[in-house]
């Protein structure tokens, strides 16, 4: 009787198999069943049938799953056996082995490599002692930036350079709230205050950029502003700068001086400054158009503020508040220094942002201005074809045109009604 092994523990062959001194032939397995001829050495890890009416065995390769199946129970086998060890052998496994011996073998090039990477701990604390790092707060280095701003009296160059970048860091702490009144505190709005004077027009433009970041929305440091003389330096800058992009400047910090501060706006109409935003509208050069467009609005942002408070219901809290706009005499000084025309003449702009300004400014101001409205009746007629045209041919892909054509509808319509 052949000696043939089960077949999970068969071992695979690559042509035949020797079992004493006959020789097997190794079944060949595929994905299909076969019959495994008499004598075949069937290898481990394939499926085996047994037919009962012919007695005949098939075999096949094992399908992927059955495979990770098979060797999750040949892994298990194994485990086990390797589990079948008393505690008598594993005593004399162990009894040949020196504990006390140090078999580890040193990479001294590695340890050199690693040493060369990186310092040693104590060699690191030393320097950073020697550094003395520490996280400075915001109050500590506005301080700093003061104390360095108070150090530079030339107006050369060099000194300029430094300017900059001291003002540039002034504005971005500058926009938080607290930090702002410690810059006031400290004095440096009195510091900056001077740098209006300066022959260059960076320093200039960074002074007005540093001062409408500590100015907006805080009331406590724009009362400062105003007892300082802020207004009546803002407006002469304006009055007398040549550089375009520093008016634009002065015109920002006016407007967070002036925003929601009806002290700032009436110290501004009694200093001229109806009469300085006149001059810049009505001025003609080349990079005029938003210059221009930026004193409309902040007139008629002012004008709506002062609407919208005194139409409000006031209770005895906002008493004081409604007092001070009252004293705001804003739109009866430009209406009477000709504001209706002078924002009626920007309507034949081929600038959409300039006409959507233009067009609110009138809107707000038709029952002041009616008449001098009236003769603009033909350009507006020409804009309502305009933009009926440019909202048709799609062109209109956020609702900007809309916008500025439901403003030429409503202007138009009360325009025309008051003559019927």
């Amino acid at each position: 009787m052949r000696n043939i092994r089960h077949p999970r523990h068969a071992i695979p062959w690559t042509g035949a198999a020797h079992n004493g001194s006959e020789i097997h032939e190794l079944f060949v397995a595929t994905d299909e069943w076969q019959p495994v001829k008499p004598g075949q050495q069937i290898p481990s890890g394939l499926h085996v049938r047994l037919d009962l009416q012919t007695g005949s065995r098939e075999a096949k390769l094992l399908e992927r799953d059955d495979n990770k199946a098979q060797q999750r129970s040949n892994n298990t086998q194994n485990d086990q056996d390797q589990k079948k060890f008393n505690h008598k052998e594993i005593r004399e496994a162990l009894s040949g082995i020196n504990f006390t011996s140090d078999d580890v073998v040193k990479d001294e090039n590695h340890d050199d490599i690693i040493r060369k990477k990186f310092r040693p701990y104590e060699e690191l604390k030393k320097d950073f002692e020697e550094i003395n790092m520490r996280i400075q707060t915001d109050q500590e280095i506005l301080a700093e930036l003061i104390e360095k701003l108070k150090k530079m009296s030339n107006d050369n160059d060099e000194e300029n350079e430094h300017k900059k970048t001291i003002l540039t860091d002034l504005e971005y702490y500058l926009h938080q709230y607290d930090n702002a009144l410690t810059f006031s505190d400290l004095g440096g709005l009195t510091l900056v205050h001077k740098l209006f004077n300066s022959t260059n027009s960076d320093i200039r433009a960074l002074t007005c950029l540093v001062l409408g970041a500590a100015w907006q929305g805080n009331p406590k440091v724009q009362i400062k502003a105003v007892e300082q003389g802020f207004i009546q330096s803002l407006l002469r800058l304006l009055s007398i700068e040549p550089i375009f992009t520093v008016k634009l400047r002065v015109i920002y910090a006016l407007s967070t001086l002036l925003r929601h501060f009806p002290y700032a706006q009436i110290k501004f109409v009694k200093f001229g400054g109806i009469q300085s935003i006149i001059n810049v509208v009505t001025q003609e050069t080349n990079d005029s158009n938003k210059l221009r467009m930026r004193a409309i609005s902040l007139m008629n942002d002012l004008i709506t503020e002062k609407d919208l408070i005194l139409s409000e219901k006031n209770d005895s809290q906002q008493r004081e508040k409604v007092d001070q706009y009252n004293k705001i005499k804003l739109r009866e000084q430009l209406i009477a220094r000709g504001w209706c025309s002078v924002i009626g003449n920007h309507l034949n702009s081929n600038e959409h942002d300039i006409i959507e300004k233009t067009l609110l400014s009138m809107k707000t101001l038709i029952s002041s201005c009616r008449k001098d409205f009236k003769s603009h009746l033909t350009p507006l007629n020409k804009l309502m074809i305009k933009y009926t045209d440019l909202q048709r041919d799609d062109i209109d892909t956020d609702g900007y045109f809309t916008k500025i054509l439901d403003l030429l509808q409503t202007l138009t319509v009360d325009l025309y009604s008051d003559e019927l």
